[in-house]
């Protein structure tokens, strides 16, 4: 395993940019005095000043340019894959009604430039009549439907202008030469800042027909749309409420669910601000009901451009019983209050603000699903929805609860799913949302979100629960049940697919035209952790149900089917069963709820306790990512011999001894390093197994020990009990495994570090906003953007740092730190490959400290640093390992 060091965040030396440091130090000491005495002593103060900034209504174009349609892999947009840049890419190209391109979707194999006009509401439909849809996808499926086509557009500007923009539902568009990122899933939280001069700008959108997102409809009716709004650019420092972005807990019988809330705020300025305080702006107590809104913590530092959550600290106080019928909800007005930044441009004292809103408190429903909050692993506030059992469990002991997972696209709380499940009598059911309605497919940050979900009606994080899902939800069962199998008592995962890359094939990937076969099967690896066919071994001794509907067109029973099957093979034996109801396509009432599935649960349930939930005599532990695995028979693998490759540990029971007693023989295969938990809990359900036999190394009366846990190490191919509690600061361990995805398995918001010298240029900042923005958009996650020099050594949150290791100081002390990493204006080496040239980029995932991870995104000049950041795994599915190379017109030595 890579050696590594931790490195030292507050011993970082930039090396230059000091007047840009010295400034940004004397700023901060103003911010802090203005905690410490109040505004009046050192800000100017405009007393309550609502900024505003006049709008106007700039003429949208209405008629767009389009050409296409390509082919297009599933989710390889960000790497390129893009047929038109073999003719020097879209924007190069002049619309000509007669210009014919090739493309496999067109009669005698091309296809030509059309015209598209939007609606009123900003949208546009592109259709092509000419194309023969349903024959083009009989060869091979959905897959042949993908697509990606092209639009351009010209937005002419009559004076200078603050557009504040999304495109949706698309992955990129581009202003001028500028790209941005789209709103894919039409999830209206974010919002683009981008100033525009007077007179002719180009706006070009890249439009991939996604069959996961779109489905297979024939024919495909693919468009794009805008959410925009123009303002004079008249140097006011404005901050916006983002739609979508707020999250309030319920009241429920005269509580809170949840003591924390979150609005999003959007900075349209030019300056960088503080959120200082928040605060309501009324004494009256609305149906009987006063809230009281504090900033978590603060100040909150938000870059010009930059869009984040803001973390608010709730209370209540009732004067009476609140008659629900009478009062359903209660409006808080509130107002934010925050400082503009000096520039060095613009030097002067902070200015105060204030920006108003209100926030929306809704009373639960007896007997319904109620909205809770809490702060997730990365103390961001996200929110999930609890049905209470009937029984008051305070008075008699709870069941384990119930773990529902909702589908792709679908918000928790629905009220179609909240009411799938009913309410239990002595169960609480629990509906995450995984982040956001598509989250990771309940992988990595989502599976995490499900834990803190779980934590509020639970006592243990090792606590066992029944679980339940649908299609996406359905796969998240599936993944959970092969990926935490100890928590698991039951599960019933309803039209579950058994990987991304089955479900939506990858068959017709553009880059498999040119990418060698080795290289494709390293990139493949790094989402092959969420194949659950492979892994479905792991749920062996796990009560199972599957369920589909036997006219599912949209996840095909044959998933279902085929996991069941490949279950009953590791138990050699038809145990596990598949509920088919006749009829019935994707979603049905009753799907999960239906009293024969809960009936399922209930005796299962009661099985679980009856037997103690005794692990079986014989499994097999299969793992390709420790980062991702949890326990399975009280062993947890730590480290494998081989990253991301298959990686078993067989376990038998043998009765051996003439006392009595039991032993456990366990072979082992690309394993390195594994731990057994000893908890009283776990050693309960391993049974009188007092002595261990790994690949023939005899460990008598070892599980006898009183230890917390054994740790075990194979060393020189012998393995050996380990006692050195020093490995994890010197190796990798479970949680700084790759890939470059489990950068957002942040425990505090990311830190997205610049240069050190802050005008080194613009292109780093706006990269800088696209990750953030990204992260919201895709996880609702939280990340503060500045200097590396200004770099949080007490935060425990992931690091990505921005530029080579002559301009960054972080990325030059990770790259000293690794050894093998060297990155700079003219050349990018690793190990002992030099990549020279312009436009070279490079993402590299490092341990930072003892269980963080960094990213660095980086290119020897502004072209290179621009193609990386494509690069960056914003969704599931994408092919990004730990790091990756991108040279264009580069050679090696």
């Amino acid at each position: 395993m890579p050696s590594r060091e931790k490195i030292p965040i507050k011993g970082l030396n930039p090396g230059f940019g000091t007047l840009a440091m010295l400034f940004s130090l004397t700023v901060a000491l103003w911010v802090a005095l203005w905690v410490a005495f109040g505004v009046a002593a050192l800000a100017h103060v405009d007393e309550q000043v609502y900024m505003t900034r006049d709008t106007y209504d700039a003429v949208f174009p209405s008629e767009w340019e389009v050409l296409g349609p390509f082919p297009a892999g599933m989710r390889e947009q960000n790497y390129g894959a893009d047929p038109l840049e073999a003719y020097g890419g879209f924007h190069s190209l002049t619309y000509d009604e007669h210009d014919r391109y090739s493309s496999e979707f067109g009669p005698n194999g091309t296809i030509g430039w059309r015209r598209v006009y939007m609606t009123n509401d900003h949208y546009a439909t592109v259709e092509y009549p000419e194309i023969d849809w349903a024959f083009v996808t009989e060869p091979s499926g959905w897959p042949a439907i993908q697509h990606q086509t092209w639009a351009r557009a010209t937005l002419s500007i009559s004076r200078p202008t603050v557009l504040v923009i999304q495109a949706y539902p698309v992955a990129m568009f581009s202003i001028d030469d500028k790209r941005y990122s789209g709103d894919v899933y039409s999830y209206n939280t974010t919002r683009h800042v981008v100033r525009l001069s007077p007179g002719p700008h180009t706006i070009s959108v890249r439009m991939v027909h996604e069959t996961r997102i779109f489905g297979a409809k024939i024919p495909p009716r693919p468009g794009f749309g805008f959410w925009w709004e123009a303002m004079a650019d008249d140097g006011s420092d404005i901050v916006r409420i983002l739609p979508s972005g707020t999250i309030i807990p319920n009241i429920v019988n005269g509580q809170l669910g949840g003591p924390l809330g979150r609005v999003t705020v959007l900075n349209t300025g030019k300056k960088d601000i503080w959120v200082q305080r928040v605060l309501v702006r009324t004494d009256e107590i609305s149906g009987g009901v006063h809230v009281n809104v504090e900033l978590s913590a603060g100040p909150v530092e938000i870059v010009a451009g930059q869009q984040r959550p803001l973390k608010l600290s709730l209370s209540i106080s009732s004067s009476r019983v609140v008659d629900q019928l009478e009062h359903s909800k209660v409006n808080v007005p509130i107002d934010i209050i925050y400082i503009v930044k000096p520039t060095m441009d613009n030097p002067g004292f902070p200015i105060q603000r204030y920006l108003k809103t209100n926030l929306t408190f809704k009373f639960a429903l007896p007997g319904k699903a109620y909205k809770i909050t809490f702060a997730d692993y990365d103390q961001s506030v996200q929110y999930a929805m609890l049905k209470s059992p009937k029984v008051d469990c305070i008075k008699q002991q709870c069941h384990a609860p119930i773990l529902a997972l909702h589908g792709a696209g679908v918000e928790a709380d629905s009220e179609f799913w909240t009411e799938e499940i009913p309410q239990q009598e002595l169960s609480w059911v629990v509906f995450p949302t995984g982040r956001t309605s598509w989250g990771y497919d309940w992988h990595g940050a989502s599976y995490l979100n499900v834990l803190k979900a779980l934590s509020q009606v639970t006592h243990s994080e090792q606590s066992p629960f029944l679980l339940v899902g649908h299609s996406n939800g359905g796969q998240g069962a599936w993944h959970v049940l092969t990926h935490q199998p100890d928590r698991i008592m039951a599960a019933i995962p309803a039209s579950g697919y058994t990987s991304i890359h089955n479900y939506v094939p990858y068959s017709h990937h553009q880059s498999r035209h040119y990418t060698d076969p080795i290289l494709r099967g390293l990139l493949e690896s790094s989402i092959a952790e969420y194949d659950l066919d492979v892994h479905i071994g792991n749920a062996k001794g796990i009560s199972v149900l599957g369920r589909t509907g036997s006219r599912d067109d949209n996840v095909p029973p044959w998933h279902t089917k085929s996991m069941i099957r490949l279950l009953n093979q590791h138990t050699k034996r038809h145990q596990y069963k598949v509920s088919e109801v006749e009829g019935q396509g994707h979603w049905f009432s009753g799907v999960l709820g239906s009293s024969d599935m809960m009936q399922f649960l209930q005796d299962e349930h009661k099985a679980f306790l009856d037997n103690g939930g005794l692990f079986p005599e014989k499994f097999t532990i299969t793992c390709i990512n420790p980062g991702g695995m949890g326990s399975k028979g009280g062993i947890l693998i730590e480290q494998l011999e081989q990253p991301f490759r298959l990686s078993t540990i067989d376990v038998m029971r043998l009765d051996e001894q003439k006392d009595g007693s039991l032993a456990w023989q366990l072979n082992t295969q690309n394993i390195r390093r594994f731990t057994i938990l000893m908890d009283q809990q776990t050693a309960a359900r391993r049974g009188p197994v007092t002595h261990l036999i790994i690949d023939g190394i005899r460990f008598p009366d070892t599980l006898k020990m009183g230890s917390n846990a054994l740790e075990f190490v194979k060393i020189s191919g012998r393995w050996e009990r380990s006692h050195d509690k020093t490995w994890k600061y010197n190796e990798r361990t479970a949680t700084t495994y790759g890939p470059a995805i489990r950068i957002y398995e942040s425990r505090d918001p990311l830190q997205i570090l610049l240069p050190d010298n802050g005008d080194v240029d613009e292109a780093y900042h706006r990269i800088a906003l696209e990750i953030a923005a990204d992260w919201y958009m895709y996880g609702g996650g939280d990340a503060v953007i500045l200097p590396a020099y200004r770099a949080d050594s007490k935060s425990k949150g992931n690091v990505i740092t921005l530029g080579h290791q002559g301009i960054n100081s972080a990325t030059r002390a990770l790259a000293r730190l690794a050894g093998d990493v060297e990155i700079t204006s003219e050349h990018i080496k690793v190990n002992n490959k030099r990549y020279h040239g312009p436009g070279i980029g490079i993402v590299s995932l490092h341990p930072w400290d003892d269980d963080r991870l960094a990213l660095i995104i980086a290119g020897t000049d502004r072209d290179g640093i621009d193609i990386a950041a494509q690069v960056i795994p914003k969704r599931t599915g994408m092919l990004v390992p730990d790091y990756g190379t991108y040279p264009s017109h580069a050679y090696v030595d």
